[in-house]
């Protein structure tokens, strides 16, 4: 970087962090230097603890990425934003409330966070759990939303394929209440789950992927649910070895890859870290560093499966 003056802003620092990303090293480099060098990034909450979280059984690959992620937070001044309001801010926003929208979200501010609200968060999450009402004609489209949900809490940051989600959401459809009921067809259910709500948000989003034809489910969504059940809940398998038969990019399979083996699910971390390795392989060649620690985050995973002599050949 050779300006002197510089903001390198990243929304949501998670899919910066983890193997081949961000690292106490390259944030050094950033920041070194004459000048005003900043770097500014979001992280919401739920994403830290799901990233920082010590695994219940600690192993090599986990403690490396684990510590490489807390030393690059650890460089950072944290300014916590808070879900409410506190008494002076709230003040300062009624003093805005020729504004309907600002209006209508201070008079729920003993109930939500302003800014969640003006999200239209706490709305699209009653539409999604109302949803899975007998006799609402949308649980489909609360299917395709569960998928979506759990692919992201399984490691899928980048906007997962539609072709994903509808392979995965018939099974969420057979676990609520069964094909007896008759949901509505796929195609009201993608636009029901693609609605724009206050104009602005949707539970699902179009969001432009590897195939062109990605969808991003609203981040409220997938923070209740992983609230609710904690950072390192499981996923089930049928969905890892989907979203793994999907995946377009090396990170998304390391995700995927690290969530498994921080909670001790070796022969899940071995496929998402085989993805992970082909697709740098194809894409960066054999001795490029990310590639060279895929392998050795493959080779680690075989020596805990007992299957020394393959993990021998990748050192």
């Amino acid at each position: 970087m050779r300006t002197g003056r510089a903001v390198l802003w990243l929304s949501d620092l998670e899919h910066y962090l983890g193997t081949g990303g961000l690292t106490r090293e390259h944030i050094a480099r950033i920041t070194a230097g004459k000048g005003h060098r900043v770097i500014l990034a979001t992280l919401r909450s739920v994403e830290q603890a799901r990233l920082t979280s010590h695994p219940a059984e600690p192993d090599e690959v986990a403690r490396s990425t684990g510590r490489g992620i807390r030393e690059a937070l650890e460089q950072a001044h944290t300014i916590r934003l808070a879900r409410r309001f506190t008494a002076s801010e709230l003040e300062r926003a009624q003093a805005c409330t020729w504004d309907d929208r600002i209006a209508s979200a201070v008079q729920q501010a003993d109930e939500f966070g302003i800014a969640e609200y003006l999200a239209s968060g706490p709305e699209l999450q009653r539409d999604y759990d109302n949803a899975w009402d007998v006799g609402g004609g949308t649980l489909r489209g609360a299917a395709l939303v569960s998928a979506a949900i759990d692919c992201r809490r399984a490691g899928y940051t980048t906007p997962a394929p539609r072709q994903l989600i509808e392979e995965l959401h018939t099974a969420y459809i057979d676990a609520q209440v069964g094909q007896r009921l008759r949901p509505e067809s796929l195609e009201e259910a993608w636009a029901w789950a693609t609605r724009p709500r206050r104009a602005t948000t949707a539970l699902l989003s179009p969001a432009p992927d590897a195939t062109g034809d990605g969808v991003a489910v609203f981040d409220y969504l997938v923070d209740r649910k992983q609230l609710a059940e904690g950072p390192l809940a499981q996923i089930g398998e049928p969905v890892i070895h989907a979203a793994l038969a999907h995946v377009h990019h090396p990170d998304d399979a390391e995700q995927i890859a690290f969530t498994a083996h921080r909670q001790g699910r070796y022969h899940l971390a071995e496929q998402g870290y085989r993805t992970a390795l082909t697709l740098r392989r194809r894409k960066l060649g054999e001795e490029h560093p990310d590639t060279l620690t895929s392998r050795g985050n493959l080779a680690t995973v075989l020596g805990e499966l007992g299957r020394l002599e393959e993990a021998q050949t990748l050192n």
